[in-house]
């Protein structure tokens, strides 16, 4: 129990009281539960992570998971945006605030690699987490990996083989031979845009593709454990993360399939 709880204190003496622990906390050094420190340190080393960038997720990650911190990081003026909310969070880290502004501005890895996206309602501030990813920093060992499970679909069952797809011949070479020259590092930048009516096989394509030259295939979900859809700007997100997180792997494709609605709105 506090030494506060029913007590009554003067605002001043309460001050006081508030400074004093803060010059105590100040003194101490700052260390992250195990599992979350070592799942940024992974996030560093794979997506080269500046150490001002590394303190700001795990700043979101306890905004997300403690009680209270949600309130607290919202304390500034909402009118303030993303400027108000970087002088805030440099206060709580203590780093000037020109670095943290660059942690949260749009060519920063967070936003680039999906960790942070815009929020989905006005009280998660101007930037909140992806969906899902503080509960699996904090609490799960080999975030990178769980991440890639939690946003994509892996191996899914193939029925069929490159050779029920004859009546592709004329683009089948091109598109593996293009896809090969991104695996082995002569083409950087490979995407691929397969366009077609509802039923006629992409995604069976894809996996056959995939099966062809030996390589995992990540699919990005369209829909929940439960079934529901995943909006648009979640399954952006999820993409843009699990790219960043396999852009060293030289034995896996990317499918982001049904994104019509994707595309529409960018």
């Amino acid at each position: 129990m506090s030494e506060l709880d029913g007590e009554a204190i003067k605002p001043r003496e309460l001050l006081q009281r508030l400074l004093k622990v803060q010059d105590e906390l100040a003194e101490q050094t700052a260390v992250h539960p195990f599992v979350l420190d070592d799942n940024l340190a992974s996030l560093e080393h794979l997506l080269g992570l500046s150490p001002v960038e590394c303190d700001v997720l795990a700043l979101m990650v306890y905004r997300d998971q403690i009680p209270g911190m949600r309130d607290t990081c919202n304390l500034i003026d909402g009118t303030e945006g993303v400027q108000g909310f970087a002088s805030l969070t440099a206060c709580m880290l203590d780093y000037p605030v020109n670095q943290v502004r660059d942690a949260f501005s749009v060519r920063s890895r967070l936003l680039g690699a999906g960790l942070m996206v815009p929020p989905s309602n006005y009280r998660d501030g101007p930037l909140e987490l992806s969906p899902g990813l503080a509960d699996v920093l904090l609490h799960h060992a080999d975030a990178i990996s769980a991440i890639q499970r939690q946003y994509s679909d892996q191996d899914r069952p193939v029925r069929h083989r490159l050779d029920d797809f004859q009546h592709l011949a004329g683009v089948l070479g091109t598109l593996v031979a293009f896809l090969q020259g991104g695996l082995n590092g002569t083409l950087t930048g490979v995407n691929i845009l397969i366009h077609g009516h509802p039923g006629t096989g992409k995604t069976q394509l894809v996996r056959a593709v995939a099966v062809f030259l030996g390589v995992s295939l990540y699919e990005i979900r369209s829909a929940d454990n439960c079934g529901s859809p995943i909006s648009a700007a979640e399954r952006f997100s999820s993409y843009r993360c699990c790219q960043s997180l396999l852009a060293g792997d030289e034995s896996a494709l990317l499918l982001f399939d049904e994104c019509d609605d994707v595309l529409s709105n960018s």
